[in-house]
Order: C-alpha cells, then sequence, then structure tokens
C-alpha cells in the first residue's frame, strides 16, 4: 500500500483503543490516517486481536475469535458531514490505497470488499437514519463538528457495542462545540 504515515500518525496507527479524538490542522492528512488505519483494521487480524485484548483484557479467544469472524464479514465505516463529500473527498482516495489489495470497489455503495470478506464503506451525516441496524468494528467521523452530536450517540454508538468496536472522532475545531468536548474528555 502506497501509504506513508505522517509524523502524527504514527502515535495514532500504535493506539489500541476505543475512542480517539484527532484534532489538526485543515490539510495534516486526518482524512488518509484513518482510511489507512481502518483498511489496516480489516487486513490485519492479528492488529485486530491485539487491539480487542487491550479494550478487554480477560476476553477469551473464543469470544475473539467470533468478533473477528462474524457471518459478514467486519464492516469500517468513514463518515464524513454529506454523502455527495465523501464521494468527491475520499472516494478515490479509497481506491487508491485499497487497490495493491483488492479491486473488489462497489461505485453505487461507496464501498470496498476485501479478499478477507471485510469492507470499509463511505458514508454521509446528513442521513444518519440509513445507518440503523449496521454492526461495525470500527467507525470515523470526519470533521464531526459539521455533524449532530446525534450520529454517534443515538444511532452508531450501539451498532459499535456488539463488535467492541473503536470511533475516531476527527475535525478541526470550530468553538466550543461537541469536537470541542470530546477532545477536552480525551486529554483526561
Amino acid at each position: 500500500v502506497p501509504y506513508r504515515p505522517r509524523k502524527w500518525a504514527r502515535p495514532f496507527h500504535a493506539w489500541l483503543g476505543r475512542w480517539a479524538a484527532l484534532v489538526l490542522h485543515r490539510r495534516a492528512g486526518k482524512t488518509t490516517g484513518i482510511v489507512n488505519h481502518h483498511q489496516r483494521a480489516a487486513m490485519d487480524d492479528g492488529w485486530e486481536t491485539r487491539r480487542l485484548r487491550h479494550v478487554m483484557p480477560v476476553i477469551s479467544d473464543a469470544h475473539i475469535a467470533s468478533l473477528l469472524s462474524p457471518p459478514t464479514g467486519r464492516h469500517y465505516a468513514h463518515i464524513l458531514p454529506t454523502y455527495k463529500q465523501a464521494k468527491l473527498v475520499v472516494w478515490d482516495m479509497l481506491k487508491f490505497y485499497a487497490r495493491p489489495i483488492t479491486r473488489e470497489f462497489n461505485e453505487s455503495e461507496l464501498l470496498v470488499r476485501y479478499p478477507n470478506g471485510n469492507k470499509l464503506q463511505l458514508f454521509g451525516a446528513d442521513n444518519p437514519d440509513s445507518l440503523r441496524g449496521i454492526r461495525l468494528a470500527g467507525v470515523s467521523f470526519d470533521e464531526y463538528s459539521q455533524m449532530s452530536p446525534a450520529i454517534f450517540s443515538e444511532v452508531l454508538s450501539k451498532a459499535l457495542a456488539d463488535a467492541l468496536g473503536y470511533a475516531i472522532f476527527a475535525g478541526t475545531i470550530k468553538g466550543k462545540n461537541h469536537l470541542y468536548k470530546i477532545h477536552e474528555a480525551a486529554k483526561g
């Protein structure tokens, strides 16, 4: 994969937790770093196993096996404020980074399917109800300050629960809004 992490991204890619807040300036490479983070999670069962053991140290091998191999594969989501933005800003870049691994791209669903059956899909926060019911191993909110905080609290937090999935809240802070509050909480 032709991805070289920027200096700020190296500790982020080493992170094994469930909740992350990335607050960086515009053009810092947040989206590129996050998409490649999801892609590694989708392809690297060893990394996902280490993350699950970090999140739940008493987890059994059988529970890990069930989390790594759900019937429809693991599903990762990258969400931007609008669906159109996801298609314009991220879709071609995601295909560029995924092309050395897979050629299975669903243009109408903005979905990449990896050889192991796992998926990475782009969504827009402009229709949060369309996200209800999916099970996610990881999700990221790109420019979270431009989305309703209800997309996580009312819709997607439950989608992560069963899979012990992770969430990444990213963007550039615009005042003391919900991204600011998450960033402040993450400092602690």
